[in-house]
């Protein structure tokens, strides 16, 4: 159960009545090798200070090493890495869209002339990606000895990226279990409209929840040495397995990363525009009050009468009459002069 919690992190809490038992049980058991005994405190003692010792040891030296690779660090090797594999990931993305043209799994009922086209271009395609694998791997050499920035290779990077997926997933898991049952418990409290929708959105998380949790452990090798992501989740393409989001290029291969800083430069410039002047509310042309006499109300009159001829007279708050330009008519409003 140990073993299985360094994957499924959640397997101690649900498993928690089995594995008191387990320790139960194994309190029970004797040592049976011949002349065993346990280690004094002394002895234990010592141990721990020897281990200690050879693990900071180990420690010191890898850093030595770390140290030594990143002052040797080439910037252009490694963005070129970086270029292979994303070449080598478009290269597989163009033979499978040239492979389901030629065998017409892809757009079957597409026109004759038309997918000739197509394949040839991709054929183009494919052998332009092919140049330019060739060229990086002359530039990069062994793709397993560019060290980033930092000193680390690729393969401690790979370490790096598992444990922190790890922790992510078993995270994730649990907090899309919260967000089934508390979907489903909205869908049971509402109404027939909202419930067909609650519904909908808690099927769609329950397949994500059930689709990280039944995920086979993985290893290091399994793993994309520029992000966290499994490596097998990368592809040219972004239309991966919906149930886990981040499908698609890795952010850190340079091509896709200058499409992400076009979108960004994009949204971010879009969202400088100034906003678009208020348009000012339609005001009366005069307010007549209530409480007046009727001389006083027809003189008033009498003069808008002649500063806008063709005006009406409309109801408006607080029994006011309000004098506003006629439709049939042009506007007069102070606005508009």
């Amino acid at each position: 159960m140990h073993h299985e919690a360094k994957w499924n992190r959640w397997v101690e809490a649900e498993r928690a009545a089995d594995l008191e038992a387990a320790t139960a049980v194994m309190a029970q058991w004797t040592r049976a090798e011949p002349g065993f005994r346990h280690k004094t405190p002394q002895e234990v003692e010592e141990w721990l200070v020897s281990w200690e010792a050879e693990y900071e040891a180990g420690r010191a030296e890898r850093e030595r090493q770390r140290r030594a690779r990143a002052a040797g660090y080439d910037e252009r090797r490694h963005q070129a890495r970086l270029a292979l594999v994303e070449q080598q990931s478009i290269l597989k993305a163009q033979i499978a869209e040239r492979t389901g043209l030629q065998e017409k799994t892809r757009f079957p009922g597409m026109d004759e002339r038309r997918r000739a086209a197509e394949i040839a271009k991709l054929d183009a395609d494919v052998a332009e990606t092919e140049a330019n694998i060739v060229a990086l791997i002359c530039e990069v050499g062994d793709p397993e000895t560019v060290v980033d920035v930092t000193g680390w290779l690729p393969s401690h990077r790979r370490e790096l990226a598992m444990t922190d997926f790890i922790y992510w997933r078993c995270d994730e898991v649990q907090r899309l279990r919260g967000e089934v049952d508390r979907l489903t418990a909205e869908a049971g409290a509402a109404d027939r409209t909202q419930r067909r929708e609650l519904r909908a959105e808690a099927d769609r998380v329950r397949r994500r929840f059930e689709a990280l949790r039944a995920m086979a452990s993985l290893e290091a090798k399994d793993m994309c040495s520029d992000c966290f992501r499994p490596a097998d989740w990368h592809g040219w393409s972004t239309s991966g397995d919906p149930a886990f989001l981040g499908s698609g290029p890795c952010p850190a291969w340079p091509r896709w990363s200058a499409r992400l800083r076009r979108l960004h430069e994009m949204l971010s410039s879009s969202q400088k525009r100034p906003e678009p002047a208020a348009v000012p509310k339609p005001q009366p042309l005069a307010v007549i009050s209530s409480g007046k006499s009727i001389d006083e109300v027809i003189e008033e009159l009498s003069r808008i009468s002649v500063e806008h001829p063709g005006a009406e007279v409309r109801r408006g708050s607080r029994n006011r009459w309000e004098i506003w330009p006629s439709e049939n008519t042009a506007p007069h409003s102070g606005l508009d002069r």
